[in-house]
């Protein structure tokens, strides 16, 4: 099998995440209670599966799980471009003689504002994804280590399990709802991770399997995926389905729709062409600016759209408000990007390359 270095299909998964979350954000009404802010599930699934593959990988080639290098990775993939928006934004209410009360500062700083509110308003999602990356940090090296790896499939099926009861339980002990209290709290959202990881799983060590069932299933497969999706169309954000059972059916739903796009783009002309058309090709773009542009895109998109409005355009339609929304989070994302991001992921990878690029950079090195 060859391992793709970029998955298109899944930067496309991507860009639709991103815009599915500014649409929850920038879009009131219906598409926002319902189905917008579902991308943020998306983003989990994608992530337990990025993420945990490159430990995967790492495994593959050389027998063993280097946490260290792992976290210092992730660190220099994620702290940089976070602690610049949090020291823009902190800048910015402070000017504005708005500052934030310390503790949400600090829930920002540490990374537990999924427990605590921070002052960032979408920051409890990375939250949930740093606390996660710690984890499988420790966990999967150990058992791996132990020669335990069979262990990761029961063990993302009782996470799954356990993350549902606790929800049924706790929606109906406190059916006051709160999110952080109901939604933001890793022990809620842990089974859209653990999903990631499952695909990743058979992915990586039963590829040929997997490859054959998705095949030959991707018809009820597909179908299965946008049923367990259909009731985000019917209930909104605060209803009671939405966080016991119906977080279940959207993970699982998202995970069916990635089981699709990991697999089919390569085995198939027809759906390898569509990722190469210029729409999915637009979309997969924003995918890769992704994380810019979600961390930014409640900031800067409701301040251009307030800006507009104050010196523009008062009564602009609802659909002006959202067009200038979206252009104006996502080129600031990619430019944002391009100025930190960026340089940082090049420099990261000279100074502590991933395994896979060191593997490349000895091939290269005994053909001259």
């Amino acid at each position: 099998m060859a391992y793709l270095s970029r998955y298109k299909s899944l930067d496309f998964l991507r860009g639709v995440a991103v815009l599915l979350v500014m649409t929850a954000h920038g879009l009131p009404g219906y598409f926002s209670t319902h189905i917008g802010w579902t991308g943020v599930n998306l983003f989990f699934v994608l992530s337990g599966f990025f993420v945990s593959g490159l430990l995967f990988k790492e495994y593959k080639e050389r027998g063993k799980m280097h946490a260290g290098r792992f976290f210092m990775r992730r660190i220099f993939k994620i702290w940089p471009l976070f602690y610049t928006a949090l020291l823009l934004e902190l800048a910015y209410f402070t000017i504005k003689q708005t500052p934030p009360h310390p503790s949400q500062v600090l829930a920002e700083i540490f990374f537990f504002q999924n427990y605590r509110p921070g002052f960032m308003q979408v920051t409890w999602s990375l939250a949930i994804e740093e606390q996660f990356y710690f984890m499988i940090a420790l966990i999967l090296p150990l058992i791996t280590y132990y020669g335990k790896g069979s262990w990761v499939v029961p063990g993302c099926i009782l996470i799954m399990v356990t993350t549902l009861a606790l929800r049924v339980i706790h929606y109906f002990s406190f059916p006051q709802y709160d999110p952080y209290t109901h939604h933001y709290p890793l022990q809620f959202e842990a089974d859209s991770l653990s999903a990631g990881i499952l695909i990743s799983w058979y992915y990586h060590f039963k590829y040929e399997r997997f490859k054959h069932w998705v095949s030959e299933n991707k018809v009820v497969l597909l179908i299965l995926s946008i049923i367990l999706l259909v009731p985000i169309f019917i209930f909104q954000y605060y209803d009671k389905w939405t966080f016991t059972i119906g977080l279940t059916s959207i993970w699982l739903g998202y995970s069916g729709i990635i089981m699709l796009l990991v697999i089919l783009p390569v085995q198939q002309k027809e759906w390898n062409d569509f990722f190469h058309t210029k729409l999915a090709l637009a979309i997969a773009w924003i995918g890769f600016y992704s994380y810019a542009i979600y961390l930014f895109h409640v900031f800067i998109g409701a301040g251009v759209v307030n800006n507009f409005r104050k010196y523009c355009w008062v009564r602009a339609p609802v659909a002006v408000q959202f067009l200038i929304f979206l252009t104006a989070d996502i080129f600031f994302g990619y430019f944002v990007s391009s100025l930190v991001e960026q340089p940082i992921l090049r420099w990261r990878n000279r100074v502590l390359p991933s395994m896979g690029q060191m593997k490349v950079s000895r091939k290269n090195h005994r053909q001259v």
